[in-house]
């Protein structure tokens, strides 16, 4: 099973919720709690980019389903203080990260990861009180990414563009997306890959930030990501 078949997939659950909570209710919803919902600011927007270390935040998979595509193994760093942030694997098939986020702080940044690409997923997010969602780039054009950037503004969420080749990475950057990660994971069969990342990070802007989505198992591949120049890598892990 492929990227586009999890893309596909969600798209179509997406389809059965917004049946339910149609897109105008959710997006009316969100604006009108938009301050209450949403922290007073964005820890990406705040990050203080450091050329000493590559902060690592862990992305547990929970659901068995997904498990096999994500390598094991946990990566013990010495890391400096840094604001809360935390990465949860929304999928359709669990409802885990519920319970996680009425149990939050309220000064935590919760990043929601999932196989999104529209505007519903944004909404849904921010009402469901998430500071940051992930959206793949995989087959949009500029003027669909420049566009998701603009609702996610109007939400009051953050938006991750995750993005796999260098078109991807050219489309971006045609907008003013502000944040952007490299995810690390061939597009077939999931397993790591980091050779795109290590041969366009430097295609990266100046004082923007180098984030990536990759399996940081050990020391030498946290080296590797830290001496490509990333400063924030979300580890991927079941």
């Amino acid at each position: 099973m492929s990227l586009s078949f999890f893309l596909q997939q969600q798209k179509k659950i997406l389809i059965l919720e917004e049946n339910v909570t149609p897109l105008q209710s959710l997006k009316t919803f969100c604006l009108k709690h938009r301050h209450s919902l949403r922290r007073q600011f964005s820890v990406l927007s705040h990050w203080k980019i450091s050329d000493n270390y590559a902060y690592v935040c862990l992305c547990p998979v929970e659901e068995d389903e997904f498990k096999p595509f994500f390598p094991r193994g946990l990566l013990e760093l010495s890391q400096p203080d840094e604001p809360d942030i935390f990465v949860l694997f929304a999928s359709p098939l669990g409802d885990h990260w519920k319970n996680v986020m009425l149990q939050k702080r309220s000064n935590s940044y919760v990043v929601k990861f999932g196989f999104f690409q529209c505007e519903y997923s944004i909404y849904l997010a921010a009402r469901d009180g998430f500071q940051c969602v992930t959206i793949f780039v995989h087959e949009l054009d500029k003027y669909q990414i420049q566009y998701l950037t603009e609702v996610g503004r109007e939400a009051g969420i953050d938006i991750i563009f995750l993005i796999q080749q260098k078109a991807e990475l050219d489309e971006v950057l045609e907008t003013d997306a502000p944040y952007f990660a490299f995810f690390c994971f061939d597009a077939t069969s999931f397993t790591p890959q980091d050779s795109f990342s290590s041969k366009c990070v430097h295609l990266v802007p100046k004082g923007v930030l180098r984030i990536a989505f990759a399996a940081i198992v050990n020391k030498e591949s946290y080296r590797l990501y830290k001496q490509l120049g990333f400063d924030l890598l979300f580890c991927m892990h079941s």
